[in-house]
């Protein structure tokens, strides 16, 4: 699905994913999928998966399902990188989200 609205009220964030994936599991519910479009090259920086495990976040609160991973596609190189959700992205993303709150 293109263009999905994501919203989380613990971390108070919302925003547009480019792409969520439903990936079937047997005898499961789909698993939600985001993959994230980026014009450039990766960058050196984790600010690409920060805002792919905050579209996470938002999926696993709107849905009630655990998202354990997406991808972040590099439009310019038409590479797909795996990003795993693992416990220290989600700390960063949640520090970075508490983060932008104080500096607004």
């Amino acid at each position: 699905m293109h263009g999905i609205w994501l919203k989380s009220n613990r971390l108070r964030l919302v925003g547009k994913a480019d792409v969520v994936e439903f990936h079937p599991q047997p005898g499961g519910p789909d698993i939600p999928f985001p993959v994230a479009y980026k014009r450039g090259k990766r960058k050196q920086w984790d600010n690409d998966d920060v805002q792919l495990c905050a579209q996470a976040l938002c999926l696993e609160e709107m849905l009630g399902v655990a998202v354990p991973r997406g991808a972040i596609f590099h439009i310019k190189t038409k590479r797909r990188r795996a990003v795993e959700f693992t416990p220290a992205l989600r700390g960063l993303t949640e520090t970075t989200a508490r983060q932008l709150h104080e500096l607004i």
